[in-house]
């Protein structure tokens, strides 16, 4: 069985509708970080303010914010009380010490200003190299086990729908398809990407 990059606590998705399967791959799960690699500062990410709040919410989670440049702390500061960055105004700010292997509870560290640069290993991936994102500094490496890229989101063109290649969705009034009967549409294929 796989592992599962997750740090939810699989006891509190027992009872929820995850698929048997799923739930059993998150127990035996050896998965104790998630990092997350921003090119631009906290002020431009693009996940939802209730997606940033629930994942301040996890009980058996912790959430930092690697505090590794002054521009992020500047930024969460700064923000306004209706902006993404404010969101992280009770979150956790510490410049994470990479050599260090992560503690007992789970986390996941948010690191802004950072820029993939190469994957290190030999035969599979054992870290990721960054480097700071405009404002010069020296290469870190992110040891890691799995990298899972997410970079951008254009939806792709379907047999038997049409398509709107510029905004890449699915053309819709209200989540109906336009033009076929009784099919339907939702999410980022029917909106565009938004979180």
């Amino acid at each position: 069985m796989s592992r599962r990059p997750s740090t939810s606590d699989p006891d509190a998705l027992a009872d929820t509708t995850i698929a048997p399967a799923a739930l059993a791959a998150l127990r035996t799960s050896a998965v104790r970080e998630v990092v997350v690699l921003g090119r631009r500062g906290p002020e431009h990410a693009a996940y939802t303010k209730p997606e940033l709040l629930a994942l301040t919410h996890l009980a058996t989670t912790d959430l930092v914010v690697d505090d590794h440049d002054p521009r992020i702390g500047e930024a969460i500061e700064a923000a306004g009380p209706r902006e993404h960055a404010a969101v992280l105004r009770g979150v956790s700010r510490e410049a994470v010490d990479w050599s260090r292997p992560p503690g007992g509870r789970r986390r996941i560290v948010l690191r802004f200003h950072a820029t993939p640069e190469a994957f290190t290993g030999d035969g599979a991936v054992a870290g990721v190299r960054v480097v700071p994102s405009r404002s010069g500094g020296d290469p870190v490496e992110i040891p890691a086990g799995m990298v899972m890229r997410a970079i951008g989101y254009h939806g792709r063109a379907q047999a038997g729908l049409p398509f709107d290649d510029t905004t890449g969705t699915v053309p819709n009034d209200a989540g109906r398809v336009r033009d076929l009967p009784a099919t339907y549409v939702v999410g980022w294929i029917k909106r565009g990407p938004s979180g």
